[in-house]
């Protein structure tokens, strides 16, 4: 009973009266983080002693403690939550199962339709929209084109009703998720992102004025961490056709110190 009230306490769950009452979350399962729930139960986050408000060290040392100064550069990059965009723009079985991986986690997912492009709607600012509420909930949110066959089918014929090839309206497709990769970087102040599909890539790239970059550490084997030159803006690239159910949220946990 004491856990729960302090999760009432914190608005995390709310108590009912009666035969059939009870506690039950108080928000949607994907607005509440296991940080949220961390802070409540340990009642401080701080990841040592001396990082508490008193500054307390047994060998009075903190002024000019190397090793807190570590330690306090972790905590700020712990705290930050710091918002990463993902994309994908690949229809393989590896990105439909990637993206159904994240979706179970609880992370805004939001669907490009393709199909709505295809008939000539002007889909972008409906797109940024949807992902900015997504950032007011989660520091990760994900952008993905249509995946069902028969939407993708539909996009095809909609597209050549229209006298658009199914090369351009791949390209369409892709120039409309780099935009919206441009723009909720500029709104959001984002300098993280990772993006699946060859196609998607590339566009994302002369989207952001990518012309250079330097490789880091791998996160799967043959995708590395990647940064723009010249600037603190730190991205993945990845084919679509390879990759781990749970790659997007690897590669989510390297960008994170970064």
């Amino acid at each position: 009973m004491k856990v729960l009230k302090l999760l009432k306490d914190a608005g995390l769950v709310a108590g009912y009266q009666g035969k059939r009452g009870g506690y039950a979350i108080s928000k949607k399962p994907e607005e509440i983080s296991l940080w949220d729930i961390v802070e409540v139960m340990e009642g401080t986050t701080r990841i040592n002693r001396c990082l508490e408000a008193d500054h307390f060290c047994s060998r009075q040392g903190t002024d000019f403690c190397m090793v807190r100064k570590y330690y306090q550069g972790l905590q700020e990059q712990m705290e930050r939550h710091e918002p990463v965009l993902a994309m994908a723009g690949s229809l393989t079985p590896q990105t439909i199962a990637q993206v159904a991986y994240l979706r179970r986690q609880g992370f805004p997912v939001i669907e490009l339709d393709t199909v709505a492009v295809a008939e000539g709607a002007d889909v972008l600012e409906d797109l940024l929209s949807r992902a900015e509420a997504g950032f007011d909930r989660q520091d990760l949110v994900l952008i993905h084109t249509t995946q069902e066959p028969e939407k993708v089918q539909k996009t095809k014929e909609k597209a050549l009703a229209r006298g658009i090839s199914n090369v351009e309206i791949s390209g369409n497709i892709s120039s409309i998720m780099a935009q919206a990769a441009r723009e909720l970087c500029r709104r959001r102040e984002i300098r993280k992102c990772i993006v699946l599909g060859g196609d998607t890539s590339a566009a994302f790239c002369r989207a952001m004025g990518i012309t250079g970059m330097e490789i880091g550490q791998e996160i799967e084997p043959g995708v590395p961490l990647l940064k723009k030159t010249g600037e603190d803006f730190h991205f993945v690239l990845k084919s679509g056709s390879f990759g781990s159910e749970a790659f997007i949220e690897k590669a989510y946990c390297k960008l994170l110190p970064f």
